[in-house]
């Protein structure tokens, strides 16, 4: 079974934290982390969820990475048509299934790398 959790930047102090995301009838919707015990108020334009796959470095990837295979950058994003996480790069699009995961690696991100995901989506 895959697990499901959510990454998301803090709104007051701006650091990335990860766990389950809570959103009741709230303002902002916030991330709990069990195992630390941590409940954060969350930025909720920088939520992502984890793809179920890690780097070779065993870092998790997360929707919104920015990940090289074979050293071609690709962003990480949902495609909600095929219901799936998939790599995306101008006018391409790939599935993050289509390799094996120790050919990835996380270079960044699109919220702290915003300058290198237009490059990737742009094709420059």
């Amino acid at each position: 079974m895959r697990t499901i959790k959510f990454r998301a930047k803090t709104l007051y102090g701006n650091k990335w934290v990860c766990g389950d995301l809570i959103q009741q009838n709230i303002e902002y919707p916030r991330i709990y982390n069990w195992a630390a015990g941590t409940d954060n108020t969350i930025n909720p334009a920088t939520i992502g969820q984890y793809t179920g796959i890690n780097d070779k470095n065993n870092n998790e990837i997360y929707e919104e990475d920015i990940i090289s295979i074979h050293g071609v950058a690709w962003v990480v994003g949902w495609d909600t048509e095929d219901a799936g996480f998939y790599l995306f790069k101008s006018n391409m699009i790939g599935s993050l299934d289509s390799f094996l995961s120790s050919e990835y690696s996380i270079i960044g991100n699109i919220y702290d790398n915003p300058e290198l995901a237009d490059k990737i989506l742009k094709g420059e």
